[in-house]
């Protein structure tokens, strides 16, 4: 926390963790959105490479409207593949995304609680300086 900072650089500190905070969302995001596209785009190409006229269901119209000879046809063959190939990705992402979450665990574990400090009050302000305080009042 902030409280084992000195009053006068709590401000640069408030201000340097929301510069890294909001500089490893972006990155984070970024590399989320980037695993997405390439996943998808892997996916759809090794499903694509799988359909032919001579795989059975799309051979024997087992599905209506997916035949390989009308522009239709192709058109709905690649807009499921396209679907199932961004499940994929979607899937594998969120996957990553818990394996990393899990490495960060054993972490948790590895803090304590600093004791607290019984010279300086909530406010940094020390026990000397609250009992001068208080005697000038009196």
């Amino acid at each position: 926390t902030f409280a084992t900072l000195s009053i006068d650089l709590r401000t640069e500190g408030t201000s340097f963790y929301s510069l890294l905070r909001n500089v490893g969302s972006s990155v984070g995001i970024s590399t989320g959105v980037t695993f997405i596209t390439y996943m998808t785009q892997y996916n759809h190409a090794e499903m694509a490479a799988r359909i032919d006229p001579f795989n059975p269901a799309i051979r024997y119209n087992t599905l209506p409207g997916w035949d390989m000879t009308s522009v239709q046809g192709l058109e709905m063959i690649n807009g499921e593949i396209t679907r199932q190939a961004a499940t994929i990705a979607y899937l594998n992402d969120f996957r990553l995304m818990m394996y990393l979450a899990l490495i960060g665990v054993p972490l948790v574990f590895l803090m304590r609680a600093r004791p607290p400090d019984t010279t300086t009050d909530e406010m940094g302000d020390t026990v000397d300086e609250v009992e001068s305080a208080v005697a000038a009042i009196h």
